[in-house]
């Protein structure tokens, strides 16, 4: 049986925590709302996968107080309008593995309180803006595209020795974003035995973080 081992590196001791892995994982990275102008990663395809991997539950990257509330990120037009309606037509479990951080720590990072409520007047593009398509590879990647070296090469600038900078806040915040979507994950597995598959769909650059 596989084994995932946690070290915790606290007061100088390394405490080790072995814990089963009972259900294997499959990690699908997809691009926000692409299937817009992407043919390769069109709802059918995901759908399709879907039914390949034939999981026995699902996880998807919303928080777990939002998703109660039938809440979603504005931009992920696959989570709520894909994955999630198809997840329930298929009567699978749905578990949302995402966090967010505290009104403080976004005001500490990025400078705003709710990094979810857009200006009054949006910007044209980029972060609360519209969401637009303008990269080659938006329209052009694969359905695996998120698999490919050439796409971990992208995500390398935020890599833990990332030199120190204004940039490192939002970065260090980012990676703890990532190891409690991971932890999260792994509470999930504890409710499915080793035989049974969970899939996780997730933006295509935290996905790089596991």
């Amino acid at each position: 049986m596989k084994k995932l081992i946690f070290a915790i590196l606290s007061t100088g001791l390394i405490t080790v925590f072995v814990n089963a892995q009972k259900a294997k994982v499959v990690v699908l990275g997809v691009g926000h709302s692409t299937q817009f102008v992407n043919f390769n990663q069109q709802p059918s395809a995901i759908r399709a996968f879907i039914d390949r991997v034939n999981p026995r539950a699902v996880c998807v990257e919303r928080s777990p107080e939002e998703f109660s509330k039938n809440d979603f990120y504005e931009f992920t037009f696959e989570q709520q309008y894909v994955i999630v309606p198809y997840a329930r037509e298929k009567r699978l479990p749905l578990y949302p593995i995402d966090w967010l951080p505290s009104e403080n720590d976004m005001d500490l990072a990025f400078g705003m309180k709710d990094l979810e409520v857009p200006k009054f007047t949006r910007q044209k593009n980029g972060f609360l803006g519209f969401t637009t398509f303008k990269e080659k590879q938006d329209f052009e990647d694969d359905f695996y595209f998120a698999d490919k070296k050439s796409y971990k090469d992208i995500c390398s600038g935020y890599n833990p020795l990332f030199p120190t900078n204004l940039f490192d806040f939002p970065r260090r915040l980012f990676l703890y974003r990532t190891f409690l979507q991971s932890a999260r994950i792994q509470k999930v597995l504890e409710n499915y035995k080793e035989t049974d598959t969970i899939l996780v769909v997730i933006g295509a650059f935290p996905q790089k973080r596991y």
